[in-house]
């Protein structure tokens, strides 16, 4: 029972993991967004897709 305890554990910490750098990596692109940076170098720097840049962007208006 404790081997399942650990595994379901390391996997909820794993997927807070994910959401955290998922939020950092977001919170990156916003504030290069606010700084008039182009979007390909947004693109370059965090790996989001144009597409996504463009959403947070429309999303802040």
């Amino acid at each position: 029972m404790n081997k399942i305890y650990e595994a379901i554990e390391k996997k909820g910490m794993e997927k807070g993991m994910e959401k955290g750098m998922e939020k950092g990596i977001l919170k990156t692109a916003e504030n290069m967004l606010n700084e008039n940076i182009d979007i390909n170098i947004i693109k370059k720097v965090t790996g989001l897709s144009e597409k996504a840049i463009m959403n947070l962007k429309n999303n802040k208006i």
